[in-house]
């Protein structure tokens, strides 16, 4: 993985409704390029949660996302590409989350776009 490990990952069934809930916790080696990527009074990791609908938890280096399956696996690779932002030399701007965000969303689109061959009868 890009500058973090995967600490725990546990699907599990939420309780109000019967979507797939995501729990997992994402731990970065550099404290400083954490900090960054969280932003000052963790901004970054707020706008994540606004635009995903996930929670984030950061503490210390490490972050606790849970939320939907699918939002989840967004936020780790929005996550994930500004981490490598970071270790590149570059800095983490509110419009390169927004980006980042957007990224993650559409690579998803992508994946489930219906094709436009035929099936066999």
């Amino acid at each position: 993985m890009n500058g973090h490990e995967l600490v725990s990952s546990s699907p599990r069934q939420s309780k109000t409704s019967a979507t797939d809930v995501n729990h997992f916790v994402l731990t970065f080696e550099n404290n400083r390029f954490a900090s960054e990527l969280f932003g000052q009074f963790d901004q970054n990791l707020k706008l994540i949660e606004q635009r995903l609908h996930i929670d984030a938890r950061p503490r210390g280096n490490s972050v606790s996302i849970s939320g939907e399956v699918v939002a989840t696996n967004q936020a780790r690779r929005a996550l994930d590409y500004l981490y490598g932002r970071l270790q590149n030399g570059s800095t983490v701007r509110s419009s390169d989350v927004e980006g980042a965000i957007r990224m993650a969303v559409a690579a998803d689109d992508q994946l489930q776009l219906p094709t436009m061959e035929k099936k066999p009868s």
